[in-house]
């Protein structure tokens, strides 16, 4: 399982990353629901439902990229993501972030590339 912060942060370097690249093209679907799930966020109800809305091989294989990618972003604050980065991508009721560590977020993907490999 992985934490509500966890996914909160993966989505956030998600969304910017799918806005900002065409190759992402085939994810927007995700995106917008991943926007959805964050206006409405509440304890425990983060679900990126990529079972439901990973339907194509050429989504699969994107997703994947965009795992990849999310590290090489997340790689560049070497070991923190600063409170201020989070708390201006999100805008989150009932969040607040403080610094946060890139190997949660490297650990959170991880776990979502065994997830999805599991399907």
């Amino acid at each position: 399982m992985i934490n509500d912060i966890d996914l909160i942060v993966f989505i956030v370097f998600a969304l910017d990353i799918i806005s900002k690249l065409p190759e992402f093209e085939s994810l927007r679907p995700l995106a917008e629901e991943w926007q959805s799930v964050l206006h409405q966020y509440g304890p425990g109800l983060v679900d990126l439902k990529v079972d439901r809305l990973l339907v194509t091989p050429e989504q699969e294989r994107d997703f994947t990229t965009l795992l990849e990618t999310i590290l090489a972003e997340a790689a560049q604050y070497h070991d923190t993501i600063p409170a201020s980065f989070l708390n201006n991508q999100a805008s989150i009721p009932g969040v607040t972030f403080h610094d946060y560590k890139v190997s949660l977020l490297r650990d959170a993907v991880k776990r979502l590339e065994l997830l999805v490999a599991k399907r």
